[in-house]
This record gives C-alpha cells, sequence and structure tokens, in this order.
C-alpha cells in the first residue's frame, strides 16, 4: 500500500527528530567529557583520580547531561573539638574517608560521622569552647539557608555565642576550602566591631575592615604585601574569623570607650584603634 504524502512527512519528521536526540546526546556527553578532562590538572593524588574516574562513568553511563552528585560529610570528635569536613566527592565513602582524615589531622582521637548528604548545602555551627560541646549542622539549597538553619539550631541547642564554622556545597571543588557566604544575612556581628580599625606594626600599620554583613578584609602596611578576606563574627565576648583559603583565627575581645577593640586571637593581644565608622 503506498504511502500518503502525511504519512511520509510524519515518517521524516520522527527521523530527524531522532537524529536530532542523538546528536544532542552525544554533544552532551561530548561536554561532560571536556569538564572531566579539567580535573587532569589537579595532580596526581587519590582525590583528583576519584573525582576525574567518577566523573568519566558518569559521562559513559549516559548521565553526561547532569553534574555527578555530590556528598558533604562532617566528621567530629567531640572530647576533643576537632572536626572533619568532606565536600565535592561523588563517592560517598571517598567522602568519609577524606573526613575522617582531616578530624584526625586536627587532632581528633574519637572521630566519627555526625552528618551526611548530597547535593546540597551545608552550615556548621558551634558555641566556642562550651562543655558539653553544643554545635549543629544544616542543609539548604544555598549557602546562607544553611548556615540560617544551623544557627536556629545551635541557639535551640543552648548555644548562646554560635558562630559559623564552615559552608560547604555539594558542588564545590573537593580540592580546595570552601568559600563563605558573601555577606551572609545570617551572621553574627557586634555592631561596635564594625568599621575600619589600625595597628601600628614596625613602621606602618595593619588595617582590619569589618562589615556589619559578616565579612572582613585585611592588609598590610609595613611592606610585606600581606593581605585576606572571608567570613567574620562576634557577639559582644569573642569574635571569630575564617579566611577564604580556610585558616581560623579568633578569641575574646573588649571594647572600650568608641574606638579601641582590644582583640585577643594567635597572636597575642592587639590594641586596634578605630579609622572610620565604616568598613
Amino acid at each position: 500500500m503506498p504511502m500518503t504524502d502525511a504519512a511520509w512527512v510524519g515518517l521524516l519528521l520522527v527521523v530527524m527528530l531522532g537524529l536530532g536526540t542523538a546528536a544532542q546526546a552525544q554533544s552532551s556527553q561530548a561536554n561532560c567529557l571536556q569538564r572531566c578532562s579539567a580535573t587532569l590538572g589537579c595532580g596526581d593524588g587519590a582525590v583528583c583520580a576519584s573525582i576525574y574516574d567518577n566523573c568519566m562513568n558518569s559521562c559513559r553511563n549516559g548521565s553526561g547531561a547532569a553534574a555527578p552528585d555530590g556528598w558533604i560529610v562532617l566528621v567530629l570528635s567531640e572530647p576533643d573539638f576537632a572536626a572533619g569536613i568532606a565536600h565535592g566527592f561523588t563517592s560517598k565513602d571517598a567522602a568519609i574517608q577524606e573526613a575522617l582524615t582531616v578530624c584526625r589531622r586536627n587532632g581528633g582521637a574519637d572521630c566519627k560521622v555526625v552528618w551526611s548528604d548530597v547535593n546540597t548545602c551545608m552550615g556548621f555551627v558551634d558555641s566556642l569552647n562550651k562543655r558539653p560541646w553544643i554545635w549543629s549542622a544544616a542543609g539548604g539549597g544555598s549557602r546562607s539557608q544553611a548556615v540560617a538553619n544551623a544557627l536556629l539550631e545551635c541557639r535551640k541547642r543552648g548555644g548562646d555565642n554560635c558562630l559559623v564554622r564552615n559552608t560547604p556545597c555539594s558542588d564545590d571543588d573537593a580540592r580546595f576550602p570552601s568559600p563563605f557566604e558573601a555577606a551572609s544575612r545570617a551572621a553574627i556581628v557586634d555592631p561596635k566591631t564594625v568599621g575600619t580599625w589600625e595597628l601600628p606594626v614596625g613602621n606602618g600599620r595593619w588595617v582590619w575592615q569589618i562589615d556589619p554583613r559578616g565579612t572582613y578584609q585585611f592588609h598590610s602596611e609595613t611592606g610585606d604585601g600581606a593581605k585576606h578576606f572571608g567570613s567574620f563574627a562576634s557577639n559582644g565576648k569573642v569574635w571569630e574569623l575564617h579566611t577564604s583559603t580556610g585558616d581560623i583565627d579568633g578569641g575574646s575581645y573588649t571594647i572600650q570607650a568608641p574606638d579601641l577593640f582590644i582583640a585577643t586571637g594567635k597572636l597575642g593581644t592587639g590594641n586596634w584603634r578605630r579609622v572610620s565608622s565604616a568598613p
């Protein structure tokens, strides 16, 4: 029976749609493989190899159109106030092993997995050096949402000076520390610490700019070119900052009069004088 013109048109459309779908699939897989290849520059370590292998397998299995799963794992050794966090791993087991390793490296003798999730962000918050250790971890669709959820839970548990420790997301690169949410509304900042502060050092000075939204910037004017930035929190008793590269500093402080910020940290006690009320 001869085919009608309408039938020929219908068959042609089916073939064209099929070819288009196949071409899209090939293009999607090629893009996926290209994204995986970008990890080759991370070196020869086990973390890099795990990321690359899982990425390639995901592409070959036809899931190249979607990013591979990313796991976040939090490990704590509560008696030692030690924590280990892994993010960006496509294997839960690999993430657990990395977090355990970090926890032990940080001095933990009783490291245990306390929180894990996939394809999310996590806020990890604790009440500084309070026994028993009050901490909380919560998920969210963004860093700021996860932090807000974790801060709320920390306060419910009795934390009176809850500070943000870390805010990883599943798609953060496993090779690097997770960045903090810029200007997070969930940050706790004592209004008296907001502004630009200076500390005379040698023939120059250090400058510390604290933003009311929970971020800071630091730079040295002593000729060494030192500078860093990140997340900041203060609550009238203690202060804490996390640099964008993962370092942490903090301690107690007092504000004397309106323009003297006496802060104790890793380098000792510094008498910071206010330069401006604006950061």
